[in-house]
């Protein structure tokens, strides 16, 4: 009896953004196995009850009054023990009220750039969408202006990096997968409903405003760059400063600041903590940076500066709120003692550059 054979998938190669050919000629069957997490290779940390959680604390040398153990007991129910610890070392103290108050403060800043992040995608949509539909030309084009972002015009160029790679061409299909999704999983929206009801389609500035800001990220750094720079002469035509925005800059600093909102979405730790994905810095800021020591130039303070350039583009009151916003946050460092300003990639006189 001859022996049947099967075709196992990599479960690297499965992406339904993605398309790829089997030759499946030799094969009787294909077998797709989702991949599963490893069982740890030792043993791991085990869980404990606050009261055990409390005795740790005391054996590492805290020291609790009757009324900081109640609040430290009550936070513990709501906080991760091993993230509380994390703030602990952030002060170099063993006092929970420090360690409380560093807590807090990271909080208070996650909430605060929760809101300047969500301004700046909202802006940075808005930009991107108007611009590109508004320069679509279209006399030799198969789209309505609506609908730019399926020309592939603006992904490939007949040679250069932009050409029509292999590669290249799965990014795009990838993109172009990713929106057919937005639209599919959105298609009893009211806006899209009727869109699709009325025209057959769904218009950027619809579909813009459902995607994620790592999809615009993404999105704009597959532009080829005659695209790209409609997008930076539309920031520099909007911003309080003369210094030019490169479509580099930009595209560093969107996926930068899609990481930032990400961790804070997610209520990840920011006071003390280095950032994996960084923003490119603009030439203009350079000076202000190597006042920054090198070990915190990759904290917060990285992204702050690609936040300040985009806020520069925009409306007096969005300036305007963005100084409120980080006078609060510098104010809350000077009326703490165990925050430093350093913690955060930052100068002690930082409030001064920041604000616009």
């Amino acid at each position: 009896m001859e022996n049947k054979k099967t075709y196992y998938l990599d479960f690297k190669k499965v992406n339904s953004g993605k398309s790829f050919e089997i030759d499946i000629q030799e094969f009787d069957a294909i077998k797709y196995q989702v991949p599963q997490l490893n069982k740890a290779s030792c043993s791991m940390k085990v869980p404990i009850t606050v009261d055990q959680m409390i005795d740790k604390f005391k054996t590492d040398g805290w020291v609790f009054s009757e009324g900081e153990e109640i609040t430290c007991r009550e936070l513990l129910r709501e906080v991760n023990f091993y993230t509380l610890k994390h703030y602990a070392k952030q002060t170099h103290l063993k006092s929970f009220v420090a360690t409380n108050s560093v807590y807090n403060f990271d909080l208070f800043l996650q909430n605060s750039l929760q809101v300047l992040t969500s301004m700046i995608e909202k802006f940075l949509r808005t930009v991107v969408v108007d611009s590109l539909s508004l320069s679509y030309k279209q006399e030799d084009a198969i789209y309505d202006h609506a609908q730019f972002y399926l020309d592939e015009s603006f992904y490939f160029s007949e040679k250069g990096k932009h050409r029509k790679t292999a590669q290249r061409r799965k990014d795009i299909e990838a993109i172009q997968y990713s929106f057919f999704k937005t639209i599919e999983d959105n298609k009893k929206y009211p806006p899209v409903a009727k869109e699709l009801n009325s025209y057959g389609g769904v218009s950027s500035w619809v579909l813009f405003d459902l995607i994620t800001f790592g999809q615009l990220s993404f999105f704009f750094g597959k532009l080829v760059t005659n695209k790209k720079k409609i997008v930076t002469r539309a920031l520099d035509g909007m911003n309080s400063s003369d210094e030019r925005i490169t479509d580099d800059l930009l595209s560093s600093w969107m996926n930068a600041i899609r990481a930032l909102r990400n961790k804070v979405s997610h209520g990840m730790k920011i006071y003390g903590e280095p950032f994996t994905v960084l923003a490119k810095i603009h030439d203009g800021d350079k000076e202000y940076l190597r006042q920054v020591s090198e070990w915190n130039q990759n904290h917060l303070g990285n992204v702050l500066l690609a936040m300040r350039r985009i806020v520069m583009c925009m409306s007096l009151k969005k300036q305007e709120f963005w100084n409120k916003k980080i006078a609060e946050i510098s104010s809350q460092i000077i009326d703490n003692e165990y925050l430093s300003a350093t913690s955060l990639g930052l100068t002690e006189d930082w409030i001064e550059y920041f604000s616009i």
